[in-house]
């Protein structure tokens, strides 16, 4: 149980989007659960760390996540589980909590095809680029944390979308429409 009375910390197994395996609580209203949690609303789950820290991290980035009491109960009984939980152990205190390796794909940053077309680009462009526009969470009052994800996750799509349309003649809004 954390500090405040109203929360668990449910200790977990995470799988990052970048391959990264991280085992920390997620913090969940008492009475709570990792499936409730995982798949209500919200765009980020509060998960605690080693050192006691707190902090939020994407949904959308994650994905795996296992119960790693249930998974200690399996490895107990079966030394090929046991083998595989010490392995993701060990890559968990190997791996640097907040790097992100250097590899950057557009399409991915996108949630495209490669072989996606310069409309579906555009679409999947605008559609994330309201969703994390800072200026149009300004008026929110979010976390810090939170405020800096959207804030990194723009500047990326806006990368992408650049990248993907460099050297394409720009498509000139449809006077008609401007005129409304």
């Amino acid at each position: 149980m954390n500090n405040d009375n109203n929360r668990l910390n449910l200790p977990v197994f995470l799988t990052l989007q970048d391959g990264r395996e991280l085992t920390v609580d997620l913090i969940v209203n008492l009475g709570g659960a990792i499936d409730r949690t995982m798949n209500n609303d919200a765009r980020f789950v509060l998960i605690g760390d080693a050192d006691g820290s707190e902090r939020l991290i994407a949904k959308s980035i994650i994905t795996e996540i296992r119960d790693a009491k249930k998974s200690r109960q399996a490895s107990n009984a079966s030394p090929v589980a046991a083998t595989a939980t010490t392995a993701a152990t060990a890559a968990t205190a190997v791996a640097a909590p907040g790097i992100v390796p250097e590899i950057f794909d557009p399409h991915q940053a996108l949630g495209v095809s490669p072989m996606a077309g310069a409309d579906e680009i555009r679409n999947a462009f605008v559609e994330q680029a309201q969703a994390y526009n800072p200026d149009r969470l300004a008026h929110i009052d979010l976390p810090a944390d939170v405020t800096e994800f959207c804030a990194n996750r723009y500047q990326q799509i806006s990368k992408a979308y650049a990248t993907l349309t460099e050297g394409q003649t720009p498509v000139l809004a449809d006077p008609a429409l401007m005129a409304s």
